[in-house]
């Protein structure tokens, strides 16, 4: 296999000014070109946008046209020596497929070989032309994703380098007079106990001086982040209709991996994958019943398609209806709504007793097509899906088939109603968008919402029982298979819109501003935009890097690190960039600044008196710089300072038994407490203005994500579900919403959610 590390055209080759220009080759099919020394993939001469990752895995398929590359031949191709998660590569399929308008469910260009891996086939031209040389400037600049910057100058590396190990940190930092010459990015797992190293992530910038290949952006109105997913199947097999439990524990769902359609049942994680119905004919359409004790479902096992319960071990099956398919369940288990045909022929709504006694009742007579019910929660309502008006739209009649009303009114097909718990929303299907999309909207037709937002199908809502959570089907890696999401009840909203990395978000004091950090210029520098992302502008220009923002509590200034000065220290400046000023002069690194309630001092890290590269401690310092004292004086590493909003404690995170933890110390440095005590890594703690809780990062449930805990640390409560690297939350000053930052999209942007 031809990987990018053999390939001669790698895009770290740098040409340095005065060098004739040299050969490179670019791979040119139908109208796309991938041009792999300026990392850029063309169509008809328009950039397309694509993650490094993304095109990277592009660039092995292309390179080995015809032939098919292997999961894992394509996992140490991208991320080399690196563990990575299957999820990672197929989020890097479907961003190419995306890139190069690939319909869902089509092999175009990317072929899936089933239990093998991809397959690009196209007829690939290489084409031969002259490499533009190219100019070195003299700076790097690193970005970082916890609270630390100690690799300011990792050079002369191999892109795609293997993970650094902490031991060769110090090792590294020693090549700061090595030649610069490559673009590289490194990442230090975070669960590495030092949270020094836990979270780096470091980039070495090279720039053209010529016009370079960036996609210019512009301030865009802030679209909704569609309420991200977690896949739980992964079978080359169709797995759908997925079913939440009662109590939230398993999910029922089908599957056709072994030949025919069975039902399988899961835990709610994905584990514990288990048949309940045989091959010998076709199972559908599964419901739990409202005590969780029984499972309803459509199976052709009689020659036609009729209505089955059975136990939840699949060994007790009873047939309740001659004909008939999409179960629901009647809220106190007693009656089963489903689909049939009527007097007339066409397809109706009609309700029978659980256990298959009497006859059923039909409430439809549209003379068209009514299917899908679905019983509100008090058992006074029947959400169903009709064709009457002339396309498929939702439906909300009586429990007794009387008072049918219209509750979607859309060109495009609305269908598959599912109740909210507490009866107060309905999810449902539309392809209103054009593919297959997940909308929720309230149970009187009001408040449309969009809940899934990408180019594939997404369909069979099922809400868990908290209605915290909805599980759905999906085509978005390939195949259909199960997914599952969080439900808050509150939209997330993207804020930043570039190719490039966005992070480290600070408020200003009247919620009106956000600061952060971008590189989308260069070197990582000061931004500033409005709070719903409009209007970034650039306040800091340096050939090196500025980095964690911090306000002034009247608003007036911003604290920050920088590496202008040859090694990490903090700088003041005025809010609009002007007046910038050092506050530290120390030969060690010093950084995360964070300013006391009443303005008056600045808490920061430093590694200055451990004598360790990769061990800080928190210190405070007057707000002009004076009187540099240390707070903390401990055997680990501690980062992040955070001030209590009555600034008489300091939040940090720091070296724990085990990883790392979240800590509460008074500003003396007296009365240190553990609040987190967990074997996973949380860090980044933030208060909320009221003082009464601590958002943070953390990684107890695999990804890590953002959490919300009691000041004391009890009641820790999961807030995003993006199933991507989640970081940096920071909670705006009237404690209604936290920015964060995820690479969810991709790479790293800035988002914002509401909290209750």
């Amino acid at each position: 296999m031809k990987s990018l590390q053999n390939s001669e055209n790698r895009s770290d080759r740098i040409l340095t000014e005065g060098v004739p220009p040299q050969i490179k080759v670019v791979y040119e099919f139908d109208d796309f070109r991938v041009d792999p020394v300026e990392r850029v993939l063309l169509r008809q001469g328009v950039i397309l946008s694509l993650t490094p990752k993304a095109f990277d895995t592009l660039l092995v398929l292309v390179m080995n046209s015809g032939h098919v590359v292997s999961k894992d031949e394509l996992m140490k191709a991208v991320w080399v020596d690196t563990f990575v998660e299957e999820g990672g590569l197929t989020r890097n399929i479907s961003s190419v497929r995306k890139a190069l308008d690939v319909k869902p469910k089509s092999n175009q260009y990317i072929e899936t070989v089933p239990k093998r891996g991809y397959r690009f086939f196209a007829h690939v031209r290489e084409v031969s032309e002259a490499a533009s040389p190219m100019v070195v400037e003299k700076h790097s600049f690193s970005r970082i994703v916890a609270e630390t910057t100690l690799a300011t100058a990792l050079e002369d590396k191999k892109d795609l380098t293997p993970a650094l190990d902490p031991r060769d940190l110090a090792a590294s930092l020693a090549e700061q007079s090595a030649s610069r010459r490559r673009v590289s990015r490194y990442l230090v797992p975070a669960a590495l106990a030092t949270c020094a190293v836990a979270l780096v992530f470091v980039y070495l910038g090279v720039r053209r001086s010529a016009p370079h290949a960036r996609i210019e952006t512009t301030a865009v109105t802030p679209a909704p982040l569609p309420f991200a997913a977690v896949r739980l199947t992964f079978n080359v097999a169709e797995d759908s209709q997925p079913d939440l439990a009662p109590d939230g524990k398993q999910i029922v769902f089908v599957s056709n991996r072994n030949g025919k359609k069975q039902i399988f049942v899961m835990a709610a994680n994905g584990a514990d994958q288990t048949a309940l119905t045989d091959t010998s004919s076709n199972a559908d359409s599964p419901a739990w019943s409202p005590d969780g004790s029984r499972i309803a479902f459509q199976s052709d096992r009689d020659s036609r398609s009729a209505i089955y319960v059975m136990t939840v071990d699949g060994r007790q099956v009873v047939r309740i209806s001659k004909t008939g398919a999409r179960a629901a369940w009647s809220p106190d288990g007693k009656g089963i709504a489903f689909m049939d045909g009527g007097a007339d022929g066409h397809a109706a709504i009609f309700t029978t007793s659980a256990d298959g006694s009497g006859d059923p009742r039909q409430l439809t007579f549209s003379a068209t097509f009514d299917s899908d019910p679905a019983w509100s929660p008090d058992g006074a309502r029947i959400a169903f899906t009709s064709r009457r008006d002339g396309n498929l739209e939702i439906y909300v009649m009586n429990a007794d088939g009387n008072n049918q009303v219209r509750l979607t009114d859309n060109p495009n097909d609305d269908r598959t109603p599912a109740w909210s718990p507490d009866g107060g929303r309905i999810a449902f299907v539309s392809n209103r968008s054009g593919s297959d999309q997940l909308y929720i909207v309230n149970a009187d037709g009001t408040g449309l919402i969009r809940v899934t937002a990408d180019s594939f199908n997404d369909v069979e809502p099922s809400w868990s029982h908290d209605g915290r959570m909805i599980a759905f089907q999906s085509d978005r890696d390939g195949n259909d298979e199960i997914y599952v999401m969080a439900i808050t009840g509150h939209r997330v909203i993207r804020l930043t819109t570039d190719v490039a990395e966005d992070y480290q978000p600070a408020w200003s004091p009247d919620d009106k501003k956000i600061a952060f950090v971008s590189n989308r210029d260069g070197p990582k520098a000061i931004y500033l935009m409005n709070a719903d992302g409009a209007d970034p502008k650039r306040l800091t220009i340096n050939s090196t890097g500025d980095f964690h923002p911090a306000w002034s509590p009247d608003g007036k200034k911003l604290a920050f690190a920088s590496i202008r000065d040859g090694n990490v220290q903090i700088y003041v400046m005025n809010a609009d960039g002007g007046n910038p000023a050092r506050l530290t002069h120390d030969g060690a690194a010093d950084d995360s600044p964070a300013w006391s309630p009443d303005g008056s001092l600045i808490a920061f890290m430093s590694n200055r008196d451990t004598g360790r590269t990769n061990s800080f401690e928190i210190y405070l310092m007057n707000a002009d710089g004076s009187n540099q004292t240390r707070v903390t004086k401990d055997a680990g590493s501690n980062c992040g300072p955070a001030w209590s909003p009555d600034g008489t404690k300091i939040a940090y995170y720091g070296s724990g038994i085990a990883a790392n933890e979240v800590y509460v110390v008074a500003s003396d440095g007296s009365s240190r407490v553990n609040l987190t005590n967990n074997p996973a890594n949380d860090g980044m703690p933030v208060w909320s203005p009221d003082g009464k809780h601590i958002s943070f990062t953390s990684t107890r449930d695999g990804r890590q994500e953002i959490y919300v805990m009691e000041s004391n640390g009890a009641n820790p409560v999961r807030l995003t579900y993006n199933g991507a690297f989640t970081t940096e939350p920071a909670w705006s000053h009237d404690g209604k919403k936290i920015a964060f930052v995820s690479d969810c999209d991709g790479n790293l942007e800035i988002y914002v959610t509401e909290i209750s």
